[in-house]
């Protein structure tokens, strides 16, 4: 069972899920990600190799960042009907922040899959 918040301004929807793909995942700057289609769904799956991670950052090129909690581990994006497209999406991981202080975060790692 999945459960998810839409956010209809970026496009991209958040969800709870089990990573179950990490050992084919792709590592960059400490976080792991790994995608499949579902229709018209990019569904991304996500894990970190690092400690004290407290948040995510998410982003996809012209929409808004979202922040995600360490608990959610896999999130989508609506993928356009003219294929073959090439979807570029990043994560940060990130430990502090919270009211009136700033988090820190590791450098984006940039991911991108070629959906069909």
């Amino acid at each position: 069972m999945r459960s998810s918040t839409f956010l209809a301004a970026a496009g991209v929807s958040i969800s709870l899920a089990f990573l179950p793909g990490a050992a084919l995942a792709t590592c960059k700057n400490g976080i792991c990600a790994v995608s499949h289609e579902e229709g018209n769904r990019l569904y991304i799956d996500f894990s970190n190799q690092l400690k004290g991670v407290t948040h995510y950052n998410f982003s996809v090129p012209n929409h808004d960042q979202v922040e995600m909690g360490i608990n959610q581990t896999e999130t989508f994006i609506t993928i356009p009907q003219n294929r073959p497209v090439t979807v570029h999406y990043a994560f940060q991981a990130c430990s502090g922040g919270g009211f009136l202080s700033t988090s820190n975060c590791t450098p984006w790692a940039n991911f991108s899959h070629t959906a069909q």
